[in-house]
């Protein structure tokens, strides 16, 4: 009676012990796909970030060729506005001239 006592009790201090053991790899088993997981999200944020490498040169180069557009532009509205200045000089001389 003594050694069947004494083997139930080994019996459940393995089944206790397994039991802890299938534990603690199912956590390492979550713990691995997850880091599993974050591997491929890093992995795909990667590969999305070097895409976008070429969108931002493109638009950097739209955004110098804007600025040179808005140059020319700004140059164009200066010789135009200094044409304006000029109109009630050239209305004055028109009327001096109409007189004679």
């Amino acid at each position: 009676m003594a050694g069947s006592h004494v083997s139930k009790e080994v019996q459940e201090r393995l089944r206790e012990r397994l039991e802890g053991c299938l534990t603690d790899t199912n956590a390492l088993v979550k713990y691995l796909c997850k880091g599993s997981d974050a591997h491929s999200l890093l992995s795909k944020a990667a590969k999305s970030f070097a895409s976008q490498d070429g969108a931002l040169s493109s638009t950097h180069d739209n955004l110098k060729r804007v600025e040179g557009i808005i140059n020319e532009m700004t140059s164009q509205m200066n010789v135009a506005n200094r044409s304006v200045e000029k109109i009630p000089l050239v209305v004055q001389r028109i009327e001096v001239l109409e007189r004679l």
